[in-house]
Formats: structure tokens, sequence, C-alpha cells
């Protein structure tokens, strides 16, 4: 860690009713959607559950989608792109392959499997993994079990090395996705996803809680922190930056009240927005400068350039096919301000241009896990404001800006 005294790094959150929100396709599916892909100008959602459930859904547009039952219907979890041809995976060890996102097979269904989570083609194979293993493939069709009981939830590759994350916070990591070594997590969090981007893997996860690991190499990992408390669901890297997605648990309620994405180039400095009143955010990919992102009501979401503007596209079935139907919902679009920390002999100095009508309260850390509220709310004016503090000595100190609308 860096001492205080030579850099302070902080997290700046853009909270509460800040998203201008776009509803641009009509009605929802039955069906829940698990995972998606985006490939040479084709996007692919895939979903269900268990058997008589599965769906996938797949646009060359974004306007217009077609929608069909797996071939033996079982749930997918997961979809993948590599050798030429989709990979899709899910309930029951089920492997789906198509060449065109259109038309699917069923390849397999691995005997000794009840669930596969994820699936990857990377370094010249495909990774699948799932409650009773992690398997792998190099043409995508025979499938042998490199690790039993691995309860894997995500897969990433980065770097030379394959990582999966799972149950109760497993770590495994492998060279060549044949030997796999567990690795301490530090933390009994079921782990989700996890990705690999800017030298830093990231695996995060949390059942109703906000859990985040990282780590430099893939074997030392230590934990940390967005600074939000959303329940992390799904982390992509692409483009230079991580985009992190999941929604707040409200314990009381026993349900998600908002939506969260969150952003960061480094896995410490991130900026959040939460979207009150929508669902949680269970899944993202990258698409053509913006991000695609599906949420647990059946949703799919288009983030824009900046990440600023959501556009969301509820799905139904109708003949086969899926209907448009357009609806607005704006809330107000909160400009992000500048967080500036400077050190000042032995104080530090924050400042930021505050906007009339909102309300700001600041947070503190010493180790990007646990956060006190420093108990300073100010009520935007339109003008700079200015807090000092007295520095601490031989401290690490973290800061994150939380701005609410109301």
């Amino acid at each position: 860690m860096i001492q205080l005294k030579r850099l302070i790094l902080f997290l700046l959150l853009c909270g509460a009713q800040s998203i201008t929100i776009r509803i641009c396709v009509g009605a929802k599916t039955d069906f829940r959607l698990n995972d998606l892909i985006t490939q040479e100008e084709q996007s692919i959602v895939v979903g269900g559950f268990m058997a008589e459930s599965g769906l996938i859904i797949d646009s060359s547009d974004l306007e217009t989608w077609h929608q069909q039952s797996t071939p033996n219907g079982h749930g997918l979890w997961a979809i993948c792109y590599g050798a030429g041809k989709y990979i899709a995976a899910g309930h029951a060890g089920s492997i789906l392959e198509s060449f065109d996102g259109k038309s699917w097979r069923v390849v397999t269904e691995l005997d000794e499997e009840r669930w596969l989570f994820d699936v990857i083609y990377e370094n010249g194979i495909f990774v699948a993994s799932g409650i009773s293993g992690i398997y792998i493939s190099n043409d995508g069709k025979a499938w042998n079990r490199t690790l039993e009981n691995a309860k894997a939830y995500g897969l990433t590759y980065g770097n030379g090395l394959f990582v999966a994350v799972g149950y109760g916070g497993r770590i495994f990591t492998s060279n060549d996705a044949q030997n796999w070594t567990p690795r301490s997590s530090n933390t009994t969090y079921m782990l989700r996803s996890v990705a690999y981007g800017n030298g830093v893997y990231i695996a995060v996860g949390g059942e109703g809680r906000h859990g985040l690991v990282m780590s430099f190499d893939g074997e030392t990992w230590f934990e940390s922190s967005s600074a939000s408390k959303a329940q992390p669901m799904d982390i992509c890297f692409a483009d230079g930056q991580f985009t992190l997605v999941g929604g707040i648990w409200d314990p009381t309620a026993r349900a998600f009240v908002a939506g969260s994405i969150e952003y960061s180039t480094d896995g410490r400095n991130w900026i959040t927005h939460f979207a009150y009143g929508q669902s949680r955010i269970d899944a993202v990919s990258y698409h053509n400068g913006s991000w695609l992102a599906v949420a647990d009501d059946s949703r799919l979401i288009q983030i824009g350039e900046g990440g600023f503007e959501l556009e969301i596209a509820e799905f139904n079935s109708q003949d086969g096919r899926v209907s448009n139907r357009a609806r607005i919902l704006d809330l107000e679009q909160v400009e992000v301000p500048r967080l500036i920390i400077r050190n000042e002999a032995d104080q530090i100095v924050l400042q930021w241009q505050t906007q009339e009508g909102l309300f700001y309260r600041l947070f503190m850390s010493s180790d990007l896990k646990s956060w006190q509220d420093t108990e300073t709310e100010i009520v935007g004016s339109g003008e700079l404001q200015e807090l000092i503090f007295d520095l601490p000595e031989d401290t690490n100190l973290f800061f994150r800006l939380e701005i609410h609308s109301n």
C-alpha cells in the first residue's frame, strides 16, 4: 500500500436518481435472462432455469429480436464464442453449439454435472465451470473434467492464467486449464464472476452483500471494495475499463430495490450509478462502444457511451418474435463533479463543485473494506465546496462522495 503523504486515492459514488432511463422495447418474457454476448454485429442472450425453460434471443440491430426455446428445453446460464462458433451451457450439463447464433443443436449433456454456470474460449480451448467440476474441450464437442467438485461459477483468462471462482470464496488458477491450484480468497462470500484487465484480477459476489477481492498475480488475493453497498452479480473488462453490475438488497423488504452499474480502470477508484425502482442487473457484455446488460426481471439494458444513460429493453414472446414498444421515463441527470484532494502540511483538503438541489455526504476508509460516515452532509448551492481534515500519521486513506437528488 502507498503511504498517504505521497498519494491519496479516492472513490466517487454518483447515486440515487441520477440516471436518464429509457425503456425502448416493451413487455416481459416469462423466462429469466442469464448471460449475453455480442459478436460481429450480432447479440445473443441466453436464459431459463431448469428443464422446460431454456431460452435464446438474438438480434443483429438491437431493435428486432428473435426468440426460440432451446432444443432440449434446458435453461442456459452462459455463452461464449470461439473457433468459429457459439457455445452455450446450462442446466443438467447441457452444452449447445451454433455457427450462426440462430440454429442450435445439443452437443452433449454431461452426466455428472447438474449446472454449468460459465463457459469461455481462451488460449485455443473451451473451458466450462459448474457444480461438479471444471471441463475443457478443444472443439466444443468432446469434454473432459479436469477438476472435480469445483462449485465454480465464474471464469476468466488473463496474463497466461485461467482463474475460476465460486461457492464459499473458492478460487482456482491454472496455466493450462488441466491442472488447478486452490488459492485463498480471504473471503467466504460466494464469488459469482471474475475478470482480468490492466494488470489486475477482480472477483465479485456476496449473498445480498457487497463482496470484492483483487489480485495482481492470481496467487495472492486481498479483500477490497468498490465503496458501494451493492451486491455484485457480474464483472466484465473491455475498452480499458471494468464494468461491474448488481443491485441493492433491502433486508427488510427482502428484495432488490435498485440496480447498480459501476466503472473502474484499476479496481480501486470507482464511479457508481444506482437506478432506484429498477431491478438488479445480472450480467454485462461490451458491444460496439457501449455496454449491454440483463436484469433479473428479464430486461435487456443498453448503456450508452460514458455510462450516464440507460436504455432498457423488455422482451415478450409473440409468435416466436419480440415486439417493440417505446416508453420513456426521464429522471433528473446529475453532472458528475471532479473531487480534488490535496495535502497541505498535516491536513487533507477536499474540493468539489456542488449543484443546486443535490445533497452530498462524505465517507472515508483506511482499508477499502469498512467505510466511516464523516457525518458531513452538505446541501448543494452551486458553489465550490471545501472540507479540511487532519492528516493521520502513517495511515492510508480513501474517500467516496455520495450524491443524492432527494
